[in-house]
């Protein structure tokens, strides 16, 4: 593996890393006090597996894409990111695992 390829393939970890941050907020702000926190604390397990499973390309806009150029330096809201595909394929890989 080359230097370049090495560096995008941090960037996209650290985009998954923000998405699986937000989501996870997301996801025990709507759960509140309903489970416990051994609960809690599987559930996270899971959502981090999914999204370190999910295909890369999901975390690259379509902007780099047609550049072919990957900018660590945009937000995940600055990709405009296809979130309805992502959070359709996290919601699947959650409801296939155990």
């Amino acid at each position: 593996m080359n230097q370049k390829d090495f560096e995008i393939i941090s960037i996209i970890a650290s985009r998954k890393t923000q998405f699986y941050l937000m989501t996870k907020k997301k996801l025990f702000s709507s759960i509140g006090t309903r489970y416990s926190q051994m609960e809690k604390t599987l559930a996270a397990q899971r959502l981090r597996r999914v999204i370190s499973e999910l295909d890369d390309l999901l975390f690259i806009g379509e902007n780099e894409k047609a550049s072919k150029t990957i900018d660590p330096s945009l937000s995940l809201s600055q990709l405009n990111l296809k979130n309805e595909e992502i959070v359709e394929r996290v919601l699947k890989s959650i409801s296939n695992s155990k």
